[in-house]
């Protein structure tokens, strides 16, 4: 998406971890973590919230109705992969490209269901029309809504919070997170930072999922190709035009 090398961010960033280590111990780790915690804070919840404030000033589109999201404008989507999708409402979809194995072009879906579309491709979406999901992953938005959605399975609300509770203990016995109380000078200031780092982290998450809520509104076209990573750099200059969706997305 930036379009610099691949093999500049992995370099980048050993160099500022070798930097980190040999210019102090444990302790100056940790305040370069907490420092980086409150970078990436302001980064997610920058655009978090400007989403959430024209959601709420003027909503565009419904999350938990009985159809899939749709655009808003005329879109095209490059299909870069072999994709499944599932169309719910063939009507304003075009492909060109390779359809179900077929060479096509500017061929329209003939009936809702499964179809395959072959990298390459190019689907374009009319304005109003209703966008296309990888199969398998809930498409109406009653069903994606509901707790355990894109789970599966007969106990939904089961799943979701066996998932919590096996990320928090899970978590909690990491080395490289227990090894941080051991900057506290006792047992008592370990108990405060283990309710801190709860707190902060709760604060934290609330904002990449108010993002993944608030891409399906807004930038539905990614259910078509899976490419959900790039809803926060996608997501603001797509729902707010001008120069504030461009400063938002960078």
């Amino acid at each position: 998406l930036l379009g610099i090398p691949v093999w500049l961010g992995p370099l980048a960033v050993g160099a500022i971890v070798i930097t980190n280590v040999v210019a102090g111990g444990m302790r100056s780790i940790t305040f370069v973590q907490a420092f980086q915690y409150w970078l990436k804070l302001t980064a997610v919840a920058i655009p978090a919230l400007a989403l959430a404030g024209l959601f709420l000033t003027d909503r565009g589109g419904e999350l938990g109705g009985p159809l899939p999201p749709t655009v808003q404008q005329n879109t095209t989507v490059e299909i870069e992969t072999d994709v499944v999708v599932q169309v719910a409402v063939p009507a304003g979809i075009t492909v060109t490209g390779l359809l179900d194995d077929r060479k096509v072009v500017d061929a329209t879906l003939g009936s809702a269901g499964e179809h395959t579309l072959g990298a390459g491709s190019t689907l374009n979406l009319a304005a109003g029309a209703a966008t296309p999901v990888v199969a398998g992953t809930p498409s109406a938005g009653s069903d994606w809504i509901a707790s355990g959605g894109g789970l599966g399975g007969d106990h939904p609300m089961y799943q979701v919070v066996s998932i919590m509770v096996a990320t928090f203990l899970g978590t909690m016995g990491l080395p490289h997170v227990l090894v941080r109380f051991y900057t506290n000078p006792d047992g008592r200031a370990a108990r405060r930072t283990a309710l801190a780092v709860i707190a902060l982290l709760t604060l934290f998450y609330l904002f990449p999922t108010l993002l993944g809520v608030f891409s399906r509104l807004y930038v539905p076209q990614l259910l078509i190709t899976g490419t959900a990573d790039a809803a926060v750099l996608l997501a603001p200059g797509s729902a707010i035009a001008g120069p504030a969706g461009q400063l938002l997305a960078a």
